[in-house]
């Protein structure tokens, strides 16, 4: 993978750009955290679990109509524009002092993200020609989220023995402008050409509903949702069930991970079709749901299901890049992934609300059953139409490139 940064510099500028960028959403988030402790006191968990709705919220259903404003501009235009926003409203969380004021920059925060992150994963193929090259980058950007989710926390509790909680979101505006920086720095090429018609008008979103392949993708992301939130919204509620303490909880989130780079590095050395890791993962995080659901209680296997999960996950999630990159160029693509990221980040929307009530009103080891019974629908949804669904579980090089974007439709 590293090599693929030596070899194409503008790239490797834009790395460093995703990586200042994730260390400053991740420091942020850590802020938020001891902001709505600031201000709610008893009530922050609520206070912090609307503002990560809002979050999605804002990600799903501005994402499109940002793509669809920005049609024409040149990326360099959209990530700096993006990155002056999210400067900006980082600078001005300290000085707020009511709830409702951390929830409208929240929203222009994530606005700007919804801006951002799109536009960066459409840039990559027009910087990465070859398949490889692009299949590398795909994994580094996965490491790089969960790398983001040690280092980002470490960084904060470094930076709190020099400075109080509120500074640490002027902290956070060191790294977009770092990211700001680095894409300057990067120079990235001109605009693509519009794409027209209705794709350009609902911003990619409803090419997701005509493209079977695309379908299937969703699926698949709703199978990663899955995996998710069962370590997102059960891990705490699993690791107290086993008689675990509060510190073996981010003990059980790094194996997570964990898993999830070896996934990473796993896809980077795949040659094959995408379809192939990303069916095998979407097996795996189903089956390890339903098993966890089954076996009952056990750290050990608290454990190794989280890793297992991580992995699945990540061979899911790695790929997907591929999958859109095959539908379309240009402008077009910059849609797709607009779309994609609204609609991947809806899945979020389902499972987490859904595994939150069953957990309460049930028990989570039942919540982990219906999210494996979920994660196994989608993927028999996802395997059912495709036209080579006899090659997808077949772990060998398949042709990729032209014959994969024949089997879009």
């Amino acid at each position: 993978m590293l090599t693929t940064l030596r070899r194409h510099p503008r790239y490797a500028r834009l790395f460093a750009a995703q990586l200042s960028g994730l260390l400053g959403t991740g420091v942020l988030t850590v802020a938020l955290a001891l902001l709505a402790a600031d201000l709610a006191g008893p009530q922050a968990a609520g206070v912090l679990a609307t503002a990560m709705t809002v979050k999605i919220v804002a990600y799903v259903a501005l994402s499109p109509w940002i793509a669809r404003l920005t049609a024409g501009w040149a990326p360099v235009r959209v990530l700096v524009g993006a990155d002056v926003v999210r400067v900006a409203v980082a600078a001005s969380l300290p000085l707020v002092d009511a709830t409702w004021q951390v929830y409208v920059l929240v929203l222009v925060l994530q606005a700007a993200s919804a801006g951002f992150t799109p536009a960066y994963q459409a840039l990559l193929p027009r910087v990465l020609s070859e398949e490889d090259d692009y299949r590398q980058a795909l994994s580094l950007s996965r490491v790089a989220y969960d790398a983001e989710a040690v280092v980002s926390p470490a960084v904060a509790a470094l930076a709190l023995v020099l400075v109080d909680a509120r500074s640490l979101f002027l902290l956070s505006a060191v790294g977009f402008v770092g990211s700001l920086v680095w894409v300057l720095a990067a120079r990235p090429p001109a605009a693509a050409t519009p794409a027209g018609g209705r794709e350009e008008r609902s911003g990619g979103f409803v090419t997701f509903v005509r493209v079977a392949d695309l379908r299937r993708l969703l699926l698949l992301d709703l199978v990663a949702a899955c995996a998710y939130a069962s370590a997102l919204v059960l891990t705490a509620t699993l690791v107290a069930d086993v008689g675990w303490g509060e510190s073996e909880v981010g003990v059980v989130l790094a194996v997570f991970g964990a898993g999830s780079v070896v996934g990473a590095v796993l896809v980077s050395r795949w040659t094959g079709e995408p379809w192939t890791p990303m069916c095998w993962g979407g097996g795996v995080v189903a089956l390890a749901l339903l098993v966890a659901a089954a076996v009952g209680d056990g750290g050990a296997g608290l454990v190794a299901t989280w890793a297992v999960l991580g992995l699945g996950s990540s061979l899911v999630l790695t790929p997907s890049g591929q999958v859109l990159r095959a539908q379309g160029e240009g402008r077009r693509l910059t849609l797709l992934f607009a779309g994609h990221f609204a609609w991947s980040h809806a899945c979020y929307l389902l499972t987490y609300p859904l595994a939150g009530l069953v957990a309460v009103q049930t028990s989570p080891r039942l919540a982990l059953a219906v999210l494996g019974g979920l994660a196994a629908v989608a993927l028999v949804g996802a395997l059912r139409p495709h036209p080579s669904r006899s090659r997808l579980f077949a772990w060998g090089p398949t042709q990729t490139g032209s014959a994969h974007r024949r089997h879009a439709a």
